[in-house]
């Protein structure tokens, strides 16, 4: 089942940072950049695409540098 629209949730799982995307032309405050899409594996083995954040790259097409944490959520 899906959350409603606009509903807030609890996750617990762990990220899986090796399979982490970068959603491209972000633009932030200004900034462009990318968006930081990171899966999740829940307690129920379900996966959920987290968005984690956004960094800026500026113009240039290259990958970015800045590492996210690797966390566990429990």
């Amino acid at each position: 089942m899906q959350p409603a629209q606009g509903a807030q949730i609890t996750l617990r799982g762990e990220y899986l940072a090796e399979h982490t995307l970068y959603l491209d032309n972000r633009i932030v405050d200004g900034s462009v950049g990318v968006a930081a899409l990171t899966p999740l594996r829940d307690s129920y083995g379900q996966l959920w695409l987290v968005q984690r954040g956004f960094l800026a790259t500026g113009p240039h097409r290259e990958p970015p540098k800045q590492l996210l944490p690797v966390a566990r959520l429990s």
